[in-house]
């Protein structure tokens, strides 16, 4: 009877003891997870501690599809990536009046380091949100950028922001886009710069879907991704992106499909 009295008092023990073992484990595991997620970048003399991890975050690769914020956006040294024509630069980023057309005002404008927040979570695909020092550290990294110490507002039209112009669309740009001539040997180098760095059998992108799903008859799906964006897709501005270019790489695309 004593020795299982003292086998129970035992396990009393044992079972607390080696769940806060677990729990510990788990719990380093999470911040491995974490700290995966950065790519450390070249020590830049110029940088305070706080925004040298603000550009290790922005160069660093996600483990979900393998896309990093460098690749759409330049800081002013990744103008070699064909996408940052397209997007916003992060140049004082967290200092301008507004971010995403509108969606970030005032304060919220830093709160969410110039939009990463967004980018984040929708277009990297991370489970877990950015932490309060990683958003510092993005907004000393973006600030430290400024040269002059003036705010450069990036201004650009768009249906998809702050919510999705569907209505917009479907009346005014679809129409006007099916009545262009495409021309699929100019579609074809805008396709190379716009869109082959995910949607190309050499992407190293993951979870980007084929461009097979598309219908070898129809331009309009096609324009509704690129005006509206959707899910990981962004979506492409009416400066950056013409209708007549939509025309065209859409004929590229298209012509591709019937292959």
């Amino acid at each position: 009877m004593t020795k299982k009295i003292l086998i129970f008092i035992l396990l009393l023990f044992i079972f607390p003891l080696l769940t806060l073992i677990e729990s510990c484990g788990n719990k380093d595991k999470q911040i491995s997870k974490q700290e995966q997620q950065v790519t450390p970048q070249k020590v830049d003399g110029n940088l305070t501690p706080l925004a040298q991890k603000g550009k290790d975050l922005f160069y660093s690769i996600s483990k979900e599809n393998g896309l990093k914020c460098a690749d759409c956006h330049s800081d002013g040294t990744n103008t070699n990536s064909p996408l940052t024509k397209y997007f916003s630069n992060v140049i004082g980023a967290n200092k301008r009046q507004s971010t995403y057309n509108g969606k970030f005002v005032g304060d919220d404008v830093t709160k969410n380091a110039g939009g990463s927040t967004i980018c984040w979570k929708q277009y990297l695909l991370n489970d877990e949100p950015l932490t309060e020092e990683q958003i510092q550290s993005l907004n000393e990294y973006f600030s430290s950028l400024l040269k002059d110490g003036t705010p450069t507002e990036s201004k650009y039209t768009t249906i998809a922001l702050p919510k999705p112009d569907k209505e917009k669309f479907k009346k005014e740009d679809k129409p006007k886009i099916l009545a262009l001539q495409g021309n699929k040997d100019r579609g074809e180098q805008i396709f190379k710069e716009a869109c082959a760095f995910c949607h190309s059998n050499e992407s190293k992108i993951k979870k980007t879907p084929k461009l097979n799903k598309f219908d070898v008859d129809r331009i309009d799906p096609i324009a509704f991704h690129i005006r509206l964006g959707v899910k990981a897709m962004p979506f492409f501005a009416y400066e950056k992106f013409s209708d007549q270019d939509i025309a065209d790489v859409s004929a590229y695309i298209l012509n591709q499909l019937k292959k």
